[in-house]
């Protein structure tokens, strides 16, 4: 069926479309944007500050056990195909400049190395500081009192030692034969703990306090395990792996595992330690 009207040259209904897409300039770049969206890949998910924060922690650590003077000097020693030279000088890929800055985090691609399992081949030891069960606890995770025996009963000799019951007392030689029964968490305990002065130290009384906050909670665990957490800081800011960047592990500790404050007979409220003031106490 054809329908009856004036003839239409095609000059007018060119130009007439012209004008149309003048009008909806704004739509058709609406259109276009989001058809380009659509195409476009997937960005990353943003990074977790405590990613971050474990990333520099790592590197730090890393470069210290070294002897390397700088991030490109260890990038070309554990990396050294992502330095090439070219027609303008030397390509670097600045990856582990980014980890020093914690702007990047490193990552597992299937069939290589990552760079944490490539530099605990070359520095044994480093890779403790990026997959420790501290930045999970920090993250929010909760464990039970099972697996928190598990992960202390997991740690070196020297934790494990102070923890743990055997056949001698004397903490300056332990012998070798321990039982998996802890010893009572009471103030010597929490001196020997805190004289370490270690990442893994630090990481044994985070879960001792993740341990108090598990079902039933330990109100006698959770003063102890804080107690010593405290004391520990002085020796873990001696200590020249760890220096640069742990006050902000401490800042991220604070603030998740809340000290609880009687204001009242029946009532307390839980805040935030504040460590960086209350290490210069006394607490002997």
């Amino acid at each position: 069926m054809r329908f009856s009207g004036p003839a239409i040259s095609r000059s007018v209904r060119w130009s007439s479309l012209r004008v149309h897409l003048a009008r909806n300039s704004e739509f058709l770049y609406a259109c276009a944007m989001a058809s380009a969206l659509k195409r476009s890949r997937v960005g990353r998910p943003c990074r977790h500050p405590v990613d971050q924060l474990r990333t520099q922690m790592w590197f730090g650590a890393t470069l210290f056990r070294s002897g390397l003077a700088s991030a490109d000097a260890l990038e070309r020693f554990l990396q050294p195909e992502l330095v090439r030279p070219c027609a303008d000088g030397v390509m670097r890929s600045s990856k582990f400049f980014r980890y020093k800055k914690g702007s990047r985090v490193p990552s597992r691609i299937a069939g290589k190395a990552s760079p944490v399992e490539l530099a605990e081949k070359a520095f044994p030891g480093t890779a403790i500081y990026f997959y420790s069960v501290i930045w999970d606890l920090c993250k929010g995770r909760r464990i039970t009192i099972e697996e928190a025996d598990v992960l202390l009963w997991a740690m070196s000799d020297e934790v494990r030692h102070v923890l743990f019951v055997s056949t001698s007392y004397v903490y300056r030689n332990p012998p070798r034969v321990l039982s998996r029964q802890f010893r009572y968490f009471d103030d010597k305990v929490s001196k020997a703990l805190a004289q370490l002065g270690t990442f893994e130290a630090l990481t044994a009384v985070v879960v001792l306090m993740a341990k108090a906050e598990a079902i039933p909670p330990s109100i006698g665990l959770r003063q102890a395990a804080q107690l010593c957490y405290l004391r520990m800081q002085k020796n873990l800011l001696k200590n020249p792996e760890i220096a640069p960047v742990i006050e902000e592990v401490f800042a991220l500790i604070d603030e998740f595992f809340l000290e609880w404050v009687g204001i009242h007979d029946q009532h307390q409220v839980a805040l935030p330690m504040e460590s960086r003031l209350r290490r210069e106490w006394d607490l002997r």
